[in-house]
């Protein structure tokens, strides 16, 4: 479920970063043998006519109200920039993000072993309890999981048909705070919502700074991609990211 890729303060940075990670490593049988395109070429490209598509139910149900806005008037702002705003109808991801945990946490475990329960005492309470639940699922559950994963890809590959991005919100809330934890679960479906899924799918992504509320706490924006198609995320943020300067903000000190 890992998705690997740079976090950075700009798109420019984020291309040339990818630059040097992506593509075949011969001491990593996982990697993929395609041809590495010129990532920071992308942001030379305009979006006329790259169609993003927009689920307003996708993006505002069971969400903050103030975060789903804010993401949505930034879909206007690719508009401006030539992108074609489609309306689109997103697959139901309830069924993938409640899945999630149960391929994660399995995988999670088989990493740790070794070290856990073995060394414990060292994990804080997050960490060790979604350790101890992959410790606790069947094989027939974590197949479960699978089916889900692939009815999911197979149904983002329809919408992929009609468009080129999808666009929706990093988190359907505003930051969290530090001591949200895996038990609460209502939380955690909601944090998971845009972000599961697509662990799921193996689709690239690209989040960046989009607003912030009125309390001051910093907006996610994301786009969502075909597979080894980074080049057009890369080429949509970084025209965003020209339209706006939300990327040079920062929020408020704590006091």
């Amino acid at each position: 479920l890992d998705h690997i890729g740079p976090m950075t303060r700009s798109v420019a940075d984020a291309a040339a970063m990818l630059q040097v990670i992506a593509g075949f490593d011969a001491q990593d049988p996982t990697t993929r043998r395609e041809p590495v395109p010129d990532y920071t070429a992308a942001l030379g490209r305009s979006v006329d006519g790259l169609r993003i598509g927009v689920d307003e139910t996708y993006v505002r149900r069971g969400m903050d109200s103030e975060v789903a806005s804010i993401v949505l008037r930034s879909a206007e702002v690719l508009a401006a920039a030539g992108a074609q705003l489609i309306k689109i109808r997103f697959p139901d991801v309830a069924e993938a993000v409640s899945a999630w945990t149960t391929v994660c946490a399995p995988e999670a475990a088989v990493a740790h072993a070794g070290l856990y329960p073995e060394r414990g005492q060292e994990y804080g309470p997050g960490l060790a309890s979604l350790l101890d639940a992959g410790r606790g699922f069947s094989a027939m559950d974590y197949a479960k999981a699978h089916e889900a994963r692939l009815r999911f890809c197979g149904q983002l590959a329809g919408v992929f048909e009609a468009v080129d991005l999808v666009l929706c919100p990093s988190m359907g809330i505003a930051t969290p705070s530090a001591g949200l934890t895996g038990d609460d679960a209502e939380a955690l479906a909601t944090l998971l919502r845009f972000t599961a899924a697509f662990d799921f799918s193996g689709s690239p992504t690209i989040s960046l700074p989009c607003g912030f509320t009125a309390d001051g706490m910093p907006v996610g924006l994301q786009l969502i991609g075909r597979h080894l198609d980074e080049a057009s995320l890369l080429a949509a943020a970084n025209s965003y990211e020209r339209a706006t300067d939300w990327h040079t903000r920062r929020p408020p000190l704590a006091p």
